[in-house]
């Protein structure tokens, strides 16, 4: 649901105001803040209610809650879809108003459920726009473990994947729509539910790889468990706001909102055969 938020946002017409002189990261570390930002489509009524949130470069969080929790509005804020009513939103102490659009979405990295895939090679998938060498592309497979991935396919990255990746599996989708983010080389990192819909075997590569992740600042909005519990914090939203936030551990102890979350099943238990 909320990749399909996302994609809303990009059909609507934005009233995004882009300064004429825009500030510049050079070498962007991805740490966010989030203060007192209150945000709603119609401003009577807000998704996002004075919410404050901080995001060390290079932490992993998971971003969890039930529907119409303020998600993927969260997410939508942060990629200057919107402006909040109230409040500023900062990446490294510089506030996100102060950044060319085309810049923030390079720093801000987003996989979301559905893959845009061209008919054409998987090494072209992967590198778009970007520029970048199929040596890089290389690295970028190497780095982060998905090997298995590439060697299983008849001519690796020169194999023709068909029009919309129809020769791709829905977790070789979200594979390649991994190394595609990683070769734009984002400070941060949002996976919009990429670990829906696919394989336990694909999975498990699609984790170690964001295990992997080096400096990079990643949120990670998921319904499978398995996923959340390896963030290194568990934020938990309600009604717009943040009630409660931690490890896996010590929200399951804590007894409140997230163990109630677990205890109603609330997550794909997509965990059989897991701890």
């Amino acid at each position: 649901a909320s990749a399909e938020r996302i994609f809303e946002m990009l059909d609507t017409d934005r009233q995004i105001i882009e300064r004429e002189e825009v500030h510049q990261l050079p070498e962007p570390r991805g740490a966010l803040s989030f203060s007192s930002v209150t945000f709603g489509y119609d401003a009577e009524e807000p998704v996002i209610k004075g919410l404050d949130l901080e995001i060390g470069a290079g932490e992993t969080i998971a971003v969890v809650g039930p529907t119409g929790s303020g998600k993927s509005t969260l997410i939508s804020l942060l990629l200057r879809f919107y402006d909040p009513q109230q409040g500023i939103i900062q990446i490294d102490g510089c506030p996100i108003g102060n950044l060319g659009l085309r810049d923030l979405r390079t720093i801000v990295g987003v996989i979301l459920q559905d893959v845009f895939i061209l008919d054409d090679t998987l090494l072209r998938n992967i590198v778009m726009d970007s520029g970048r060498s199929r040596e890089h592309v290389e690295e970028i497979i190497e780095n982060s473990g998905m090997n298995p991935f590439i060697d299983k396919l008849e001519q690796g990255l020169d194999t023709r994947i068909g029009d919309g990746g129809r020769e791709l599996s829905t977790g070789e989708k979200q594979l390649l729509a991994f190394a595609r983010a990683l070769c734009r080389n984002p400070a941060v990192l949002i996976l919009d539910e990429a670990t829906a819909f696919i394989d336990s075997e694909t999975e498990s590569i699609l984790e170690d790889a964001i295990d992997r992740l080096e400096n990079r600042t990643s949120i990670i909005i998921a319904h499978r468990l398995s996923t959340i519990k390896r963030a290194d914090r568990i934020v938990v939203m309600k009604d717009g706001t943040i009630v409660e936030q931690g490890s896996h551990e010590t929200l399951l102890k804590r007894g409140a909102h997230y163990a109630k979350l677990v205890e109603l099943d609330t997550f794909e238990s997509a965990l059989e055969g897991k701890e």
